[in-house]
């Protein structure tokens, strides 16, 4: 949690603060209360696959040898943002999902960051000069959801996208039914390249200088009768 003492910068746009709980109510018939007992029965057995199904990746996180994976330099820990908590940089562009084991990127990704995310953390994800051939299927994105642990979900504190496309933004969309209220409060874009160092110190986050001199691509706004609105 955040401490009393809020660092502040002139010109920084500080990260919201998330809130402790979400409100309820109580209360509801017969029906709705066995609908529950249903859904909460389905939520337990999902969550215990989930556990099963992560211990198995941790082994080979722990045992196995991905020097090449990590020569690809698409996920690393970079300082710590204002309230001095780890970033954690992922970089789209530099994992060949369609070429690669995604299995194993995963084992990989888990033996990075699982004593991070032991404490609060942030993450930010690049998706500048993203092609098809960097895009991991929806499968593999739902099975890291539902397979990272609750010390994943809860201890990461701001997600930042860098240089989100449309097709970043609807995918977000489309995980809707799997993500909680609280996840939306969690996420942040950043359009313009100027814009990463309202949140960041600059000697706190490293970036490849491709993504920091990135100009994003202005919607051109379409004519109407011919005529364009502006010139």
């Amino acid at each position: 949690s955040t401490s009393a003492s809020t660092p502040r910068a002139s010109g920084r746009a500080m990260p919201p603060t998330p809130s402790t709980g979400d409100g309820g109510s109580d209360g509801g018939d017969l029906k709705s209360s066995n609908t529950s007992t249903i859904s909460t029965t389905t939520t337990t057995q999902q969550n215990k696959k989930g556990v099963n199904e992560f211990e198995q990746y941790m082994i080979r996180a722990k045992t196995e040898n991905f020097q090449y994976i990590a020569d690809l330099h698409f996920i690393y820990e970079s300082g710590k943002d204002a309230y001095g908590r780890p970033i954690l940089v992922f970089i789209g562009a530099h994992l060949p999902a369609k070429k690669i084991d995604m299995e194993r990127v995963l084992c990989y990704i888990i033996s990075v960051i699982d004593s991070v995310v032991e404490q609060d953390y942030v993450i930010v994800y690049v998706h500048t000069n993203i092609s098809s051939e960097n895009s991991p299927p929806f499968s593999w994105l739902r099975k890291v959801y539902n397979i990272f642990n609750r010390k994943y979900k809860k201890n990461l504190k701001q997600l930042y996208i860098i240089h989100p496309t449309l097709w970043v933004k609807m995918t977000f969309r489309l995980f809707k039914p799997f993500l909680s209220s609280k996840f939306w409060r969690k996420l942040v874009y950043i359009e313009e390249s100027a814009e990463i160092y309202n949140y960041f110190p600059k000697d706190q986050i490293s970036l490849p200088n491709y993504i920091l001199s990135h100009k994003t691509a202005k919607t051109k706004v379409q004519p109407i009768f011919g005529a364009p609105l502006e010139d």
